[in-house]
Parts: structure tokens; C-alpha cells; sequence
């Protein structure tokens, strides 16, 4: 008997293990399924496709929806007119929290604007990679941008606006210079100078910069050479001399710097 309920025992221990591994089973493949019709929701709405077997981890083309997940998944396409009537306020947000793998957006060349930017952000709070040129976002966007705890590459500018205001001004420099886990920025303000350049001095993690054509000349030298792990610098078109560039070698050794004007 003693035998018997030993036996019985290791039965039911047995049919339980196998019951909560089939829930959870059944619970992956309900959210990977919800997760799929998300996908197809933003398929139906945008210009994309859905490509498997892509190397996880590495995406070299920030366009693309990466996926760290099993399943190596990449939504190669952007968010694109987001402004049209048929994504609805929320419609972002909506679908893309479904997706909590998605570490890249890129919405470059849309009506993205700063409520869309606020959806991201309330959405994809894990993202790594997100690019916003010449987009509708205002300095508004920029303070949503400062949530971003995980970003790692951010490009923004408005490149050639001609909508009305509001437009980025300077003080979107100070909103990014919040956000302290950056690697690469690209900041696209023609009117940026030297000292409204100065925040980013906080960015103390940064390995890549390009204020490239805007007006900052040799007196961002101070705030630039505070980048300690600085490895790649675009100064192009921009006012810095030959003088200042010279002094930048100097104290940043190792450090690659792009300089130089198409006219010169």
C-alpha cells in the first residue's frame, strides 16, 4: 500500500507539471498569435513586409522593426503617413504595445508629430534606435523623447520645414541631453550654436556625434572635448576652423573627426 501511494503521488505530481506546461504553452502561443495580428494590423495600414531568419541583435538598418526574440523577426519597413485619416489617435500605441521586442523606429520623412511621439513613448518604452527626421515634431516631442530610459541611437531634425510652427529649436538639445543612456546622436538643427551645444557635455556615455550643418564653431570645443568616449565627431559644414579642428586632435586623440565644407 505504502508503494502504491508513493506511485500515486509521483502520478499527480507528474499530471501537474504537464498540465501548468501545457497552460503555459497555450499562454506563448496566444500572445505570439495577438502579437502576429498586431503585425498584420500595421501591415494593412503601412508600406511593409514581414522578413524571418534575420541575424537578431544587429540592425543595421535602423528602418526596421527589430525583433530580439526566438523568432529573429524584422518589420522592414517604417512607420509611414501617419498622419492620415486612417490611423486614428491611439492607433500606435495600440498596436505597437503588442510588440514589447521592438527595439528600432524609424518614422523619417512622415506627418509623425509630437502625439504620435507620445504613443511611441507610452508604447515601446524599451526602445533602442529611433530616428525622426524631417518630421512634424516640436520641442513638445522632444520633452516626451527624455522618457526614454533604454534609447541608445536617436537622429532627429526637421531638415527642410515648410509648415507652420511649431518647429525644434534649441531647446530640444536640452530635452536630449536628459537622456543619459545615449550612444549615437545626429541632431539636425541648422540654427544650433556652440552654446546652446553645451547640455550635451552630460551625455557622458556618448560614442558618436554629428551636429553637422548647423552653426557651431570652436567655442563647442570646451563641451566637446568633456566626451570622454567620444569615437566619431561630424563637424561638417559647420563653423568650426581649421585652428579649432587642429586643437580638437590635440585633445581628442583617437577620436574620428569629420570637418570640411563642400565649397572648400
Amino acid at each position: 500500500m505504502p508503494k502504491l501511494q508513493f506511485s500515486m503521488r509521483w502520478l499527480l505530481l507528474a499530471m501537474t507539471i504537464a498540465a501548468v506546461t501545457v497552460a503555459y504553452i497555450s499562454l506563448e502561443r496566444s500572445k505570439y498569435i495577438y502579437q502576429d495580428r498586431a503585425l498584420q494590423e500595421l501591415q494593412r495600414l503601412t508600406d511593409c513586409r514581414v522578413a524571418d531568419e534575420v541575424e537578431a541583435g544587429s540592425p543595421s538598418v535602423l528602418g526596421w522593426f527589430v525583433s530580439k526574440d526566438k523568432f529573429h523577426r524584422v518589420l522592414t519597413a517604417r512607420i509611414g503617413n501617419v498622419g492620415e485619416p486612417i490611423y486614428p489617435p491611439g492607433f500606435l500605441e495600440q498596436h505597437l504595445k503588442e510588440m514589447p521586442w521592438l527595439r528600432a523606429v524609424d518614422a523619417r520623412w512622415t506627418d509623425l508629430d509630437d502625439r504620435h511621439v507620445q504613443e511611441i513613448v507610452k508604447a515601446v518604452p524599451q526602445v533602442e534606435h529611433l530616428l525622426l527626421f524631417d518630421v512634424d515634431v516640436s520641442d513638445a516631442g522632444c520633452r516626451e523623447l527624455s522618457k526614454l530610459d533604454s534609447l541608445l541611437t536617436l537622429g532627429i531634425g526637421e531638415g527642410v520645414r515648410s509648415g507652420p510652427p511649431p518647429h525644434l529649436t534649441p531647446q530640444c538639445v536640452i530635452e536630449v541631453a536628459k537622456v543619459r543612456s545615449l550612444r549615437k546622436l545626429i541632431i539636425s538643427l541648422p540654427d544650433l550654436t556652440s552654446k546652446e551645444l553645451s547640455p550635451l557635455a552630460g551625455l557622458t556615455h556618448l560614442e558618436v556625434l554629428d551636429v553637422s550643418w548647423s552653426r557651431v564653431d570652436d567655442l563647442a570645443i570646451p563641451t566637446l572635448t568633456q566626451l570622454r568616449r567620444l569615437k566619431r565627431l561630424d563637424i561638417s559644414e559647420t563653423d568650426v576652423t581649421a585652428e579649432g579642428l587642429h586643437r580638437l586632435k590635440q585633445q581628442m586623440p583617437g577620436v574620428e573627426i569629420v570637418w570640411g565644407r563642400m565649397s572648400s
